[in-house]
């Protein structure tokens, strides 16, 4: 993939059950898997894992859900929501 992998990064689905959606990276498991979360169908506190090369990653990056997702400070799921309500 040409774009980096980095938590806050918005991706779209292409395959599985929650194809054709927008979410937000929330965790990064290795090189192959991430965690992702649209705060509607998978909240935070339980983020779907996802094969990379099932994920289209966008070129945009929610700055300030990175910054409390490294730093530990609460997120809420109408955070995650509303940020990607553009989107879908």
């Amino acid at each position: 993939m040409d774009k980096p992998i980095e938590i806050g990064t918005i991706c779209y689905s292409r395959a599985g059950r929650d194809s054709k959606r927008y979410y937000i990276i929330v965790g990064i498991e290795n090189s192959q898997y991430v965690y992702i979360s649209d705060g509607k169908y998978h909240k935070l506190s339980k983020p779907k894992k996802k094969n990379i090369c099932h994920l289209r990653v966008t070129e945009y990056k929610l700055d300030v859900i990175a910054e409390k997702i490294k730093n530990g400070q609460k997120i809420y799921d109408a955070e995650l929501n509303r940020a990607l309500r553009t989107f879908n």
